[in-house]
């Protein structure tokens, strides 16, 4: 992900401002469709990399080596970027910072130390992480479709109900954890009381810091349970993009948006808009369902979520900005997902 930047891909005029939550990873592969060789119609349409170095290159014919060991089998997110991390002499990144991070740090005027900083944070994710397998963590000016203004391109923006948006989070990283103390549905108003406090006493949503921490002490260890990483998660969208850095300004009304809501009648209208616009008449890839969760939040727990006037009260403040600029409704028991449950 981009941000605080726009993703624009190589083949298709459109400049995506795109916010974790809110169909991230469906519309990160949907841009993946874009961008990048044209798909194959014959032999193997599913390939992982190979190194880059010459005397390291095990017998594989270039330019690809393929990622099934058989002729129908189709490569995993695991496999490929596994084959990321062989590419580089069996998982030896030394190569991989020689001949690529170094020279780019360089070129944009960073010192050894300031090099060797980012390095670090890059290597967080470097280890097995589930089914994905392993992240190499790029900074921000090497992301792969970054771009800053989006010249020529329409912006779209793709926004969520701050309620739902809430939910799904806490649902994704809080519930059943065996490290946050509040970790059940009826521990939903601490979680709000958390982000609610953050905003309305700290900078920290508005100037992210390098770490952060707040609440009760986890479960484990000597740090609360609200984290950095919770922090990224419940910034709302309005300041992501007042947060852009450089000299560009995103508002809102900049963007063509859609709601998650109502995801593929916006991408249809997208679609048309490109056309009468831009002139960009061909059809747009299907947009990939990515479910986190095999079903929906039950009715009875979302009514409880939302039952106390103070919890409803301090998410109408605390993403006010949101609520107006996106013409969300603020009655929780209104939002779209609120009636199909019904």
């Amino acid at each position: 992900n981009c941000k605080p930047y726009l993703h624009c891909p190589l083949w298709v005029p459109v400049a995506l401002f795109i916010v974790d939550r809110i169909a991230s990873m469906s519309l990160l592969i949907w841009l993946s469709l874009m961008d990048g060789r044209p798909r194959r119609l014959a032999s193997h349409e599913h390939y992982t990399f190979r190194t880059l170095i010459a005397e390291d290159r095990r017998g594989f014919s270039p330019p690809f080596e393929p990622a099934a060991t058989h002729e129908n089998q189709q490569a995993t997110l695991f496999s490929i970027w596994s084959s990321m991390a062989e590419a580089f002499d069996g998982d030896n990144l030394k190569h991989l910072l020689k001949h690529w991070l170094d020279p780019e740090y360089e070129a944009v005027g960073l010192d050894v130390e300031q090099g060797s900083n980012l390095t670090r944070r890059s290597m967080v994710f470097y280890k097995s992480f589930g089914e994905i397998g392993k992240r190499f963590v790029l900074p921000p000016h090497l992301c792969l479709t970054f771009c800053q203004t989006g010249f020529g391109r329409m912006k779209v923006l793709v926004v969520r109900n701050p309620f739902e948006r809430l939910v799904s989070f806490f649902r994704l990283k809080w519930l059943d954890s065996t490290w946050k103390r509040s970790n059940r549905w009826e521990d939903f108003p601490v979680f709000v009381r958390y982000v609610s406090e953050i905003f309305n006493s700290t900078d920290a949503y508005r100037h992210l810091p390098d770490m952060f921490f707040h609440g009760a002490l986890a479960l484990e260890g000597d740090t609360p349970e609200f984290t950095q990483y919770d922090l990224l998660h419940t910034r709302a969208v309005s300041e992501w993009l007042a947060g852009a850095a450089g000299k560009v300004v995103y508002h809102p009304d900049d963007f063509f948006q859609i709601r998650v809501e109502r995801l593929q009648e916006g991408m249809a209208r997208l679609e048309r808009k490109l056309c009468t616009d831009l002139q960009y008449c061909r059809p747009l890839p299907g947009l990939p369902k990515v479910n986190t969760f095999s079903f929906p939040v039950a009715n009875s727990v979302w009514r409880s979520c939302w039952s106390s006037p103070t919890v409803v009260s301090r998410v109408t403040h605390r993403y006010r900005l949101d609520f107006e600029a996106f013409g969300y409704s603020r009655k929780p028991m209104l939002a779209a997902s609120a009636g199909a449950r019904q």
